[in-house]
């Protein structure tokens, strides 16, 4: 269905900001060794070799035109597939790479985000880069993570083009994937409109809760909605922009799940996302192995946790971000209480002189969110559900989006040693109250 007809992108070598890049090269994917690049002969642990690519301002797009399968209309629910039909010639390419570089340096201040690629035959749909954060404020938060090519450029064009657009009282749903971010979205979503039913129903879940990272709808697109604007994303805390980072802007509001169960939905997640491309040769203990090496995307799962965690803890004169973390197990068990801990949290962050005044809601609006957003509910919604995916061809009919939404669901599934080696790791890491039996010994 998909058709790959340029795969170029431009290349910088590293070098001082203020004495500018002047060595462009445009290339096709190639090794590092293949371009002669300086760096070539560095092998990484587990033979990944460094490719050294740099990504600079709005030089980040790389044109890699396979990657562009659909475009969405602004009409709620009207779309068009759009298949490429041509290529960008080589005099093109390069002078709109030129351009844009040369505008982007003009205009911001670069931060490089150095690439790992790794050669990964069961995800074809994507390449994997070993990213090291753009922008880190503490030093114990120099981290490493594995994210697709793609997603590494979208996070890089939203530090960008939201640079001074954030405003304080947008709010961020974040979360590692699988962890619960479409039921949170939801919740937030009602929340923060007041209970704004009919939009809820006119348009869908990912028309009114964006992601960041993503080419659609794009970060200028964001950028130009009403405040506050909801956003959702699986970015690592290091990756999100700067001044949300120091606290300046948006609030964070980050769900975390058993990794277990993490796990295997996010497997079989994975395996019907077409354009993820995922082969699936190794089925569900290949895929959990994959988890426990973090070699999976947005990994490692460990550092993603203690990123926000970190985050939410962190109070300075010069970074305060407002975060607060929530419990999927909570959410389940007790979900009259977990949103009036979220609407609580939105009250506090917001302005102290907001108009139109702020309300809380009644027990009985409480009690009509928490039915709308249930498991049952949401899966049969259609502006929840996700089934837009199949219609675009995007999802393979073997299991829905939402497919079961269920505490412990890896018992049924997952090898009993690797659910204790997941479960050890939580544990070795400090993140032991992340598993289901914290919440269902103590509720």
């Amino acid at each position: 269905m998909y058709v790959s007809l340029a795969s170029f992108y431009l290349e910088t070598t590293p070098g001082p900001i203020d004495e500018g890049i002047s060595d462009f090269k445009i290339c096709q994917n190639k090794s590092a060794a293949s371009m002669h690049q300086p760096n070539a002969s560095k092998v990484a642990p587990s033979g990944w070799t460094e490719s050294n690519t740099i990504f600079r301002g709005s030089v980040l797009m790389r044109l890699h035109l396979s990657r562009r399968y659909y475009s969405f209309s602004r009409v709620p629910r009207s779309r068009e597939v759009v298949l490429l039909t041509g290529a960008l010639g080589l005099p093109l390419a390069t002078g709109l790479g030129v351009f844009c570089f040369t505008r982007s340096l003009h205009h911001h201040k670069m931060n490089s985000v150095k690439e790992l690629e790794i050669k990964d035959p069961e995800f074809s749909g994507f390449r994997l880069l070993v990213c090291k954060p753009p922008y880190i404020e503490n030093a114990e938060m120099k981290q490493y993570f594995l994210l697709p090519g793609e997603i590494a450029r979208g996070a890089e064009e939203a530090r960008l083009a939201l640079r001074d657009r954030l405003h304080p009282e947008d709010v961020i749903v974040a979360s590692y994937p699988k962890s619960g971010t479409t039921w949170l979205s939801e919740l937030v979503y009602l929340l923060v409109t007041n209970l704004n039913w009919s939009a809820a129903a006119a348009h869908n879940l990912e028309e009114r809760v964006p992601y960041l990272e993503y080419v659609w709808p794009g970060p200028i697109s964001v950028a130009r909605r009403a405040v506050p604007r909801i956003i959702k994303t699986h970015l690592p805390f290091t990756f999100l922009p700067e001044e949300v980072q120091l606290g300046k802007a948006a609030r964070l509001i980050y769900i975390v799940r058993d990794p277990r169960d993490v796990a295997v939905s996010y497997y079989h997640f994975a395996r019907c996302f077409i354009p993820a491309g995922y082969r699936n040769k190794e089925g569900l203990q290949g895929f959990v192995e994959r988890f426990l090496q973090d070699k999976l995307p947005y990994s490692p799962w460990t550092e993603h946790v203690k990123g926000y965690l970190m985050a939410a803890a962190t109070r300075s004169a010069k970074v305060s971000p407002r975060v607060l973390i929530v419990r999927y197990e909570e959410l389940k068990c007790d979900p009259m209480k977990t949103v009036r801990k979220i609407e609580e949290f939105l009250h506090q962050t917001k302005n102290p002189n907001p108009t139109p005044p702020a309300r809380k809601l009644t027990d009985s609006e409480v009690t009509q969110v928490v039915q709308h957003c249930s498991f049952e509910s949401m899966s049969k919604n259609p502006s929840t559900n996700f089934s837009w995916l199949q219609e675009l061809g995007l999802w393979t009919p073997y299991t829905k989006f939402m497919r079961r939404g269920q505490i412990g669901d890896h018992q049924t599934s997952m090898h009993p040693k690797q659910a204790e080696l997941i479960k050890r790791k939580a544990l070795a890491e400090g993140l032991g109250w992340t598993l289901k039996e914290v919440v269902t010994s103590s509720s």
